[in-house]
């Protein structure tokens, strides 16, 4: 892997990307910390966020407070997407018990209610999230009306297209 290049791609871990080798990979590919990563597009801030083991660290949190609360519209990558009044049924259909798949739900630590709180702020610069690990898709809505967007992953050969546009 060139690594000159990786600074066109975002890397956000999932939960079977975890453990010292795959750190040192995700180090070395994004040239810091994969914990929160921060591309800026113009005026559209581009952030990932590893929560890939149901956790979030004080670093992230932090760092997220002073993006979501600045003034720049923020798209937001995190594996494990945010447990939703309409996502957790359609998670519950479809693997059963849910515990370890939707973020809220498994974790220790304060930070998992406090990253669900941020998220959910009524006044944001959040646009939207993205999430993939429920192997389907799915869009819902937060509680204050920002969409998250759940993909079905790519082995199956799905691929979702997003469109951003100026508000």
């Amino acid at each position: 892997l060139a690594f000159e290049k990786a600074q066109n791609y975002m890397y956000v871990p999932g939960n079977h990307e975890q453990g010292e080798p795959y750190y040192a990979y995700y180090k070395e590919a994004t040239g810091g910390s994969p914990d929160i990563q921060v591309k800026e597009l113009d005026e559209l801030l581009v952030v990932g966020v590893d929560n890939g083991c149901h956790t979030v660290s004080d670093t992230v949190m932090q760092k997220l407070q002073e993006l979501l609360r600045g003034n720049r519209p923020v798209i937001l990558l995190h594996h494990i997407p945010l447990d939703t009044e309409t996502l957790h049924p359609a998670a519950t259909a479809f693997w059963g018990d849910i515990t370890y798949f939707l973020f809220g739900i498994a974790g220790k630590g304060e930070n998992i209610d406090n990253y669900y709180a941020l998220l959910n702020e009524e006044k944001t610069a959040l646009k939207a999230i993205l999430a993939g690990h429920l192997h389907f898709s799915h869009v819902d809505f937060l509680k204050n009306g920002i969409p998250q967007y759940v993909s079905a992953p790519c082995l199956n050969g799905y691929a979702r297209i997003l469109e951003i546009t100026g508000e």
